[in-house]
């Protein structure tokens, strides 16, 4: 096989790794975005819960009854779950996302290699023109 059949087939082959490394960055994107919306809940509730503490520590202060103080232990209660919940679900999609992120550096890495036999393969055959080239005028000059 030619040297520019190589270069052909390894053109077409780099087309393939850098549609498939488009793809799983696509993937990685998305995965970035799920993890960024579970992270912006996670703090929300987070920040709910603050609130809610801050606030029950004032009325605590002024004095609350024993209703006020067993629905505060209620909601806080449930808060608690829901903040439980949303941190499994956050460290579930960031999971993903470093799976995503693993894929695309390997995809990315393929790309590259291929990209490099390509690049090294033209060189060659730049080099190899050259001297083809160079012994003709050579020999020309002989003649």
């Amino acid at each position: 096989m030619s040297t520019r059949e190589r270069i052909r087939r390894f053109g077409t082959l780099l087309k393939v790794y850098r549609e498939r490394e488009e793809k799983k960055a696509a993937r990685l994107r998305e995965a970035q975005s799920a993890l960024r919306r579970e992270q912006t809940q996670l703090e929300g509730l987070d920040g709910l819960r603050e609130e809610y503490r801050t606030q029950i520590e004032a009325v605590g202060k002024r004095g609350a009854s024993a209703a006020t103080l067993k629905n505060y232990r209620r909601f806080m209660t449930g808060l608690d779950e829901l903040r439980s919940e949303q941190s499994d679900r956050t460290s579930k999609v960031e999971a993903v996302s470093e799976v995503r992120r693993k894929e695309w550096i390997g995809a990315h890495q393929r790309a590259q290699g291929i990209s490099k036999l390509e690049e090294k393969l033209t060189d060659d055959l730049a080099d190899q023109v050259r001297r083809e080239e160079q012994r003709a005028l050579d020999e020309a000059r002989r003649k």
